[in-house]
């Protein structure tokens, strides 16, 4: 739901990427929406007596789209309407198949198989996901740190420039050495 946004056209390009992940994205709404849209699944599957069990998982559905789209280099707007200041990691790219890919198989094998067996595998792709995203946080800060360090002293032999910090830049695990 959150990316739905996208099929608003706000007149250009660049204010459609610019507006793009704000309100659509921001913890507060997502947190305020999801009781209603939990009564919609339920009464669409005709569970209304199990509202209490949807809720939580359209909650955990709803904000972790955004808490994923934290962790890549655009920024998202999360704070909204307390603050419009666009929070970034940036340690992935939006497309990252090694991310991706065992969120996929997992989901795969539990169609697959539909047994207990599938659902290990499923948990399995979201550990090891979890894992790459975990190490695709640490290797930036360490290379980061190392870029600054070796950027700064170089260029301008000050003092001042150990505390500027670099730019976000995306690291890709598997290419990083």
């Amino acid at each position: 739901m959150p990316d739905l946004d996208v099929f608003l056209d706000h007149g250009d390009a660049i204010r459609n990427m610019t507006l793009h992940r704000t309100e659509s994205h921001a913890l507060l709404y997502l947190t305020l929406i999801s009781p209603l849209t939990a009564w919609l699944v339920a009464g669409l599957f005709r569970q209304q007596v199990k509202w209490p069990v949807w809720w939580p998982a359209i909650w955990l559905a709803l904000i972790t789209h955004p808490l994923l789209d934290l962790m890549m280099v655009y920024g998202t707007q999360l704070g909204l309407p307390l603050t419009d200041h666009p929070y970034a990691i940036g340690s992935i790219y939006i497309v990252d198949p090694l991310y991706t890919l065992p969120l996929l198989i997992g989901v795969a094998l539990v169609l697959w198989r539909r047994s207990k067996s599938g659902l290990r595998w499923n948990r399995l792709g979201l550990i090891l996901s979890t894992l790459y995203l975990l190490w695709s946080v640490i290797i930036q800060s360490v290379a980061a740190g190392r870029l600054s360090r070796r950027w700064c002293c170089r260029e301008f032999q000050t003092i001042r420039c150990w505390s500027r910090r670099p730019p976000l830049i995306p690291w890709c695990g598997a290419a990083w050495r």
